[in-house]
């Protein structure tokens, strides 16, 4: 019987133990998983840069594409600049050719048009200056554009070395922490199937001893009910009557001694203290006979309604007693019994 408890004790010890367990795996998981979702956060922000110097990349390179576009196409323009100067050389030269063979008609003429002609060369070499001044700056503009996307690509080299790194790591953790689960997981089944054999055998060996106890109550009890089933014997009557008689005669004896007791009590009163204490004696006379009286006159001995033979109560109403709870009351059954068998001996 003592194992039950002991059984229901380990079990919610066992129950404790596995509630504080899981908690503590729930906690370490939530862990990881944070730590797993910052990582992926932050391998989105790295790809998010990453992905913003791609774009500013693309743009730098769409502007380099453009200015080149401009330098060949001032480049073009210088080009028709100077065969547009080495046309009016020639036609110059031409002219003058032409003035040192002609008439004064023709020098007037050939001047105005070398006037003419020098006017626009000015023009041309003015225009031919200002684009070599625009040609230097955009040069310039084109270098500075290629240190910057090389300085980009340079970063956009180790950032691409850090994403790989963090891929690496975040893998390796998640490796890890599925072979830390599975190994702690294969720990806490085995264990649980541990504490489940135990816990099963315990209460079988439980189960079994209070088993055997329920059949041993069992057949007191059957025990018991035979004895008080059966009629009282002629000689126990007897020996109840006896008994009766002998409990007569006790309070007779009891009712004289009382009777002599107060006859010597003296009558006469001499002083009031005195008087008080006599007062306070006899009170004391009154209440002891009282208190021996009362159970001896409510003794079940002497009630005549009380049928000879049967001092308790019979045995049908004793057994419709005991068995709305049989396996309760079975011991005071038994003290019961043992207490009428000794009287009866005594007797």
């Amino acid at each position: 019987m003592d194992s039950l408890p002991n059984f229901w004790k380990m079990g919610g010890s066992f129950v404790a133990f596995l509630y504080t367990y899981t908690t503590e795996f729930e906690t370490q998981l939530s862990k990881k998983e944070q730590e797993l979702t910052d990582s992926k956060n932050i391998q989105v922000q790295l790809e998010e840069e990453l992905n913003i110097t791609k774009q500013r990349l693309l743009l730098q390179e769409k502007e380099i594409h453009s200015q080149t576009e401009q330098i060949q196409a001032l480049s073009s323009t210088r080009k028709a600049y100077a065969t547009e100067l080495a046309e009016l050389k020639s036609q110059y030269e031409k002219q003058q050719l032409m003035c040192s063979n002609g008439n004064n008609n023709g020098e007037v003429v050939t001047l105005k048009q070398e006037e003419s002609s020098q006017n626009l060369l000015r023009v041309r070499n003015d225009e031919l200056e200002e684009s070599k001044r625009e040609l230097s700056g955009l040069k310039m503009e084109n270098s500075g554009l290629k240190s910057s996307v090389d300085q980009h690509s340079k970063e956009n080299a180790i950032l691409q070395q850090e994403v790989l790194n963090l891929t690496e790591r975040q893998n390796k953790i998640t490796k890890d922490l599925r072979l830390k689960q599975k190994t702690e997981l294969d720990v806490l089944r085995h264990s649980h199937q541990q504490e489940i054999q135990t816990l099963v055998s315990n209460f079988s060996s439980a189960q079994a001893l209070l088993q055997a106890k329920v059949i041993s109550l069992e057949a007191d009890l059957k025990d018991m009910e035979d004895r008080f089933a059966k009629h009282p014997r002629p000689e126990d009557l007897k020996i109840i009557k006896c008994l009766q008689d002998k409990i007569a005669e006790k309070d007779q004896v009891i009712k004289h001694l009382l009777k002599k007791k107060i006859g010597e009590i003296p009558t006469r009163v001499i002083s009031v203290p005195n008087l008080a204490a006599y007062e306070k004696n006899l009170m004391n006379h009154d209440i002891i006979p009282r208190k021996i009286m009362n159970p001896i006159r409510n003794s079940p001995s002497l009630d005549q309604s009380v049928k000879h033979g049967y001092p308790f109560k019979p045995p049908a109403q004793l057994l419709n007693i005991i068995r709305p709870s049989r396996h309760a009351n079975s011991h005071q059954c038994f003290f019961k019994g043992r207490l009428f068998r000794s009287r009866t001996q005594e007797a």
